[in-house]
């Protein structure tokens, strides 16, 4: 409702505010149609996008869109053409024409316009920055909790391969990766072992090796391994950077990959590698939690190394000990005495054991004295010689050498031998021995040799100090990490001293009577506390104690590994320091952010950014979000959707919803609420993640732009916008409608398609640029689709943007068809108005001679004395006049200045009267019909003129069939509910009676139609018309007040004639001559021509009349200087100085009741305007000859016709 006062904005400003208002817009407008193609933008889209217009108008608006948000932009979009119900509002990422990704915010409405395809038109805005923002926030977010998630499962897992499965569970969990797998370099096959593969895109690893090696196209796993650094691509699809299987990786949709490997003891034992759907996921922050991670996870390892490397020793060194025990039970595994005859043969007395289970040979094989050298190994060889040969010089010998048993397999055998003497111990008569297998021996002994060196090489070489500590707190052993952690150059510097000098003063007994509950525990305590270098230097360290006890299984002291957590805490206070300025971040950005707990399908509050007072208006501490509270707050109009979208949000785990919700002040405000549900991982809610924006700004705005939109497809006017190519980059309904096109026939088009041509240069050539420079405005001649013409006025103005460049075209248009007929007919009026003022003219002159003659003529009858051969000669000079008097009427006619002698008639019985007239005038071979409607009212007119107009209208259309034909005159009533557009001035709800001559001849030729009834205009040959029989026709229905209409074709012309109908009774005229005069009355005649003037008192000398015939400039003087009485004033109309009207005001004063007859050669505006009460008859057309003057003298001093009076 528009307020009384206030003042209506015009179409064109209105537009122009439209127009201003989507350039200057600081949202994205585009209108796209329901082939995808975006038939319009503003500047700001081509600022967000990059794109230029030309690369964008035209386009299929998908191929813009990231292969992430296509599926569902274009399920929206096909939704909402079917007019479904789709969100609003959504995001969606689009490419920029720098191959970046960026995202936006689209607000999009359709437009369903009637006979009109649909169109949409989509509000964007560019939240990159936000969603950056967010997409930071929460990475980071979900980084923290993989580093709490990791620490956790260091206090549970008990493996090496436990801690890798968990590892690569909690980073596809809980950090979102779409896969993080963990490979372990294998020196043999030069390729890495996955050992542990985890997370939804698994299958990319399928058989993919990747080498440890260096080669060309290297993956960051191998570079991770190679340099010993973090690695990482942020742009896998970027084909400008190097990248292992980016193909395969592209199809998983992995934009973004990193590599840390993972340390142990120094050395890299693993490497773990993350991929992410995300691109430019690993910034500076990300990388260093990832790299810290990967340190804990070392250092998890290296504990669980020690702890497995402890256990496993105790086992062997326990197994060990078993088996030596079951070797000392065991005395030999073969016994024998060989006797030694002279010749020193020897003879086998007695044996005991089994030598096969040694070497797989029976004893008496081996007996025969060649068999067991053979089976002496090659390399043992030199020590079996010498053994044999200290046998043989009487030496005892024990050896340990190695044979090759019958079955292939290798035995360490320990040959123990003594020779036994005769009496005189000179000759050696006996030998015996034992073989013993000590392969198990051997094997025990070769383990504990390695596992010591190994042990030594990790006490030596471990990244912590270990320290090994007695019961008083000594320092016993320390390995070289202990030493330099500590200050020290040499271990023996360190050796001996007590522990407590290394540890935090400002705590120390608290730290003493921790270290003292090792003595009443067996389990492993951990201590975090301030250590002291040497010169009292401090630094942070984790310090894990286990309780070492001694043979008797009493304590006496415990073993210390100490972790230098000094980066650590660094590492922590930067996190802590990166958390407050994330704060910062959040407390800034536009969006709060929260996080509420689900506890048994309940929320409550788990965090909610400080920014939220700007939002509701609460103070963070004054809220504790619960269910209840947040539904309480909702706008009761969307209750129920949003509800729904609950359902939703538990179904999918995501949703973007906009809602109204309650202000602290009561008010409702607008929020945009994007969520996102992580579940346990047993699928069960666990915490909702969430910002809240504010929007209402935004939804004003839009609600202000759809109007204005809808405003600007109201208009009646025809509104074009182009672009700088001029290209139609948008047309409004009216225009189509005008135009016969629809808006996708149009848009996109160059605006040469409406062949615009300038009205008064038609053939100049027509260039847009024309009207750009600084805007145009002027008349033109456009085109329809179906080809037809019309005029319009253009007004077109420069489009710029907020620096004043141009960057499009507005042209507002109005069809000016009916103002350009109007000019037609006020030209062609003014045009017959000219003529009739020189028709007007010329016939006032020709029937003031024409008169004369006539007159002359009849009074030189009464005077010619042979009148046998004058009167021929005077007839002719009559009826030549008589003729000349009906052309003078019929330039009268049509320049609707002939003298009228109305009165009220029925038009039926003028037509039934002139049927044998126009039976004779058409002739046989014309068929005349009458169609005439007995229940017409009368019309008031001259019913002279009307015969005048039927006989014309016959004669024509006999004209148009030489060979013959029909004619139908056909008579009716109509009343019009509306004026039909090409008979403006036909009266709404009037009667009219209607007269429609129709013929079947050959038709008017369309050229010649709009000139018909111009005067002189004719289409017959030459001299067969003047041109003034339709002229006249129209100017004598035009003086009665009626309307002629003509529709002609190929089959026949038809004329229409509406009058209006007369309330009227008929006057029956009946025309009685007068000899009866009353020759005793005085006639004062004026008249500006002398020889008229002498006629007239010719003439009525011959009745007797007294007359007084003066010019009229002596008109004055004869009234009020002479004492005559008037009873009739005879004067002429058109003179000099004092007109007709002139005249009669002063003989009417002096004379109130006196006669007055005009005499006039045509009417004029003078009589109309005059002022006096007039009926026809008191008027007298010229020419006139002497028998007409009589009797309207008579009638006149009679009282048969009106007399004049002047009007009140």
């Amino acid at each position: 409702m528009v307020k009384q006062g206030m003042e209506l904005v015009s179409s064109d400003e209105l537009s122009q505010f439209a127009d201003a208002l989507l350039t200057g817009s600081h949202s994205g407008i585009l209108i796209a149609n329901e082939k995808y193609q975006l038939i319009y933008a503003n500047e700001m889209v081509y600022e967000i996008t990059g794109y230029t217009r030309d690369e964008i108008i035209g386009n299929d608006f998908r191929v813009f869109i990231s292969k992430e948000s296509l599926e569902k932009v274009t399920m929206y979009y096909k939704l909402r053409l079917q007019g479904k119900k789709v969100p609003d509002k959504y995001d969606a990422a689009i490419i920029h024409k720098s191959g970046r990704k960026i995202y936006i915010s689209i607000n999009t409405r359709t437009l369903n316009l009637p006979g009109k395809p649909p169109r949409t038109v989509a509000q964007i805005l560019d939240i990159t920055d936000q969603k950056l923002a967010e997409a930071r926030s929460e990475r980071m977010l979900r980084l923290y909790n993989v580093l709490r998630q990791i620490y956790r499962s260091f206090q549970h897992v008990t493996s090496a391969g436990a801690l890798y499965r968990e590892i690569c569970r909690i980073f596809t969990q809980y950090g979102d990766f779409a896969l993080c797998w963990i490979g372990r370099p294998n020196t043999q096959t030069r390729r890495f072992d996955k050992i542990e593969v985890h997370g939804p895109e698994a299958a990319f690893l399928e058989r993919i090796e990747i080498s440890t090696v260096p080669v060309s196209n290297q993956s960051p796993t191998a570079l991770a391994f190679i340099n010993g650094t973090y690695q990482f691509n942020n742009h896998i699809k970027d084909s400008r950077y190097k990248c292992f299987c980016r193909e395969k990786a592209l199809r998983h949709n992995l934009n973004s990959v990193a590599a840390v490997p993972v340390r142990v003891f120094d050395k890299i034992t693993s490497v773990i590698t993350l991929f992410s759907y995300e691109e430019d996921f690993f910034d500076t922050e990300e990388s260093e939690l990832i790299e810290e991670a990967a340190a804990d996870i070392g250092f998890a390892l290296e504990k669980l190394e020690l702890k497995q490397r402890e256990d496993t020793f105790r086992n062997q060194l326990l197994e060990n000990e078993q088996r030596y025990e079951l070797i000392s039970r065991l005395t030999t595994d073969y016994m024998y005495a060989h006797s030694v005859d002279d010749n020193g043969n020897q003879q086998p007395e007695w044996s005991m054991g089994d030598i096969q289970k040694i070497c797989g040979y029976s004893e008496q094989e081996i007996l025969k004295g060649t068999v067991w050298p053979a089976l002496v190994l090659q390399e043992d060889t030199d020590l079996y010689r010498t053994h044999t040969e200290r046998i043989a010089n009487g030496i005892q010998s024990r050896t340990e050498y190695r044979i090759r048993s019958r079955d292939g397999s290798i035995h360490w055998v320990q040959d123990d031998c003594f020779p036994v003497f005769d009496s005189s111990r000179k000759r050696i008569i006996k030998i015996v021995g034992a073989l013993k297998d000590i392969s198990i021996q051997k094997e025990l002994w070769l383990r504990k040799t390695q596992d010591a060196e190994k042990i030594a090489r990790i006490y030596a070489t471990l990244a912590d100090a270990i320290l090994v500590i007695d019961d008083e707190l000594r320092i016993t052993e320390a390995n070289e990490t202990a030493v330099s952690m500590f200050g020290y150059k040499r271990k023996t510097s360190l050796i001996g001293k007590n522990i407590i000098r290394f540890l935090n003063p400002d705590n120390l007994m608290e730290n003493i009577t921790r270290l003292k509950e090792l003595e009443v525990t067996d389990k492993l305590l951990n201590i975090s506390m301030d250590a002291r270098r040497i010169r009292n230097k401090k630094f942070p360290a984790l310090i894990s104690l286990s309780k070492l006890k001694g043979p008797d299984n009493q304590w006496n002291g415990f073993v210390a590994i100490i972790k230098d957590i000094s980066r650590h805490e660094a590492q922590k206070k930067e996190i802590a320091a990166m958390k407050e300025e994330l704060e910062m971040i959040i407390s800034n950005s536009p969006a709060a952010f929260y996080s509420f707990e689900v506890i048994n399908n309940r929320i409550n509050t788990k965090y909610i950014s400080r920014n939220l007072t700007r939002l509701l208006g609460y103070e963070p501490d004054e809220l504790s979000i619960t269910t209840e509270w947040w539904e309480s707050r909702i706008h009761p109009d969307d209750y129920d959707h949003v509800m729904q979208n609950k359902e939703r949000l538990l179904n999918k785990g995501y949703l973007l919803d906009e809602y109204r919700i309650r202000h602290k002040s009561g008010n409702y405000i607008w929020i945009r609420d994007e969520v996102k549900l992580i579940r346990d991982t047993f699928h069960a809610p666990l915490v909702i993640l969430g910002t809240w924006i504010n929007v209402t700004q935004g939804k004003m705005a839009e609600e202000e732009l759809r109007f204005l939109a809808l405003a600007l497809r109201s208009v009646n006017e025809y509104v074009t916008i182009t672009d700088l190519d001029d290209r139609l980059i948008f047309v409004n309904d009216a225009l189509c409608r005008a135009y016969g096109y629809t808006s996708a026939e149009l848009l996109g088009q160059k605006i040469e398609i409406f062949k615009s041509q300038f009205i008064n240069s038609p053939h100049e050539k027509f260039n847009a640029r024309i009207i750009k420079k600084d805007g145009w405005s002027g008349e033109l001649l456009n085109t329809r689709k179906d080809g037809s013409v019309f005029p319009i006025y253009l007004s077109t103005s420069v489009i710029r943007d907020t620096k004043n460049n141009p960057i499009a075209y507005i042209g507002v248009a109005r069809d000016i068809s009916e103002i350009k007929e109007l000019e037609q007919q006020l030209i062609q009026a003014q045009r017959l108005e000219a003529i009739g003022r020189l028709a007007g003219g010329i016939a006032h002159d020709f029937n003031n001679l024409l008169t004369v003659i006539l007159g002359s003529a009849q009074l030189a009858q009464l005077h010619i004395t042979h009148k046998e051969k004058a009167l021929p000669l005077i007839r002719q000079i009559e009826e030549a006049s008589e003729r000349a008097g009906g052309l003078t009427r019929q330039l009268l006619a049509f320049s609707r200045k002939q003298v009228m002698e109305t009165r009220v008639f029925n038009v039926n019985d003028s037509i039934g009267k002139m049927a044998k007239i126009l039976h004779r005038l058409l002739g046989e071979h014309i068929e005349l019909q009458l169609l005439l409607d007995d229940k017409l009212p009368a019309i008031s007119a001259d019913p002279n003129q009307f015969e005048m107009v039927i006989m014309n209208l016959c004669v024509n259309s006999r004209d148009a069939m030489p060979t013959g034909g029909k004619i139908e005159i056909r008579t009716g009533k109509k009343k019009f509910r509306k004026a039909p557009a090409h008979l403006p001035d036909m009266e709404t709800n009037k009667t009219y009676i209607h007269i429609s001559i129709k013929d079947n001849g050959h038709g008017i030729p369309d050229e010649a139609l709009p000139h018909i009834f111009e005067p002189f205009f004719t289409t017959k040959a030459e001299g067969r018309g003047t041109g003034l029989g339709l002229a006249s026709v129209y100017g004598i229905v035009k003086q009665s007040r009626g309307i002629i209409d003509v529709d002609s074709s190929q089959k026949g012309t038809v004329f229409h004639i509406y009058f209006p109908a007369s309330r009227e009774p008929v006057v029956t005229q009946q025309e009685t001559e007068i000899d009866t005069l009353h020759t005793n009355a005085h006639i004062l005649v004026v008249e500006d021509q002398p020889e008229v003037r002498d006629l007239i008192v010719k003439v009525l000398s011959l009745k007797n009349y007294h007359t007084t015939a003066i010019p009229p400039d002596a008109l004055p003087d004869v009234l009020e200087n002479n004492n005559l009485e008037f009873n009739l004033l005879l004067t002429d109309v058109i003179m000099p100085k004092i007109n007709g009207v002139e005249a009669a005001r002063l003989y009417l004063k002096k004379f109130p009741d006196g006669k007055i007859i005009f005499m006039s050669g045509y009417t004029s505006d003078i009589l109309e305007k005059s002022g006096l009460n007039m009926h026809t008859q008191n008027i007298l057309a010229k020419p006139f000859t002497p028998r007409e003057l009589y009797n309207r003298i008579q009638k006149t001093l009679t009282n048969q016709s009106e007399g004049v009076d002047l009007k009140s």
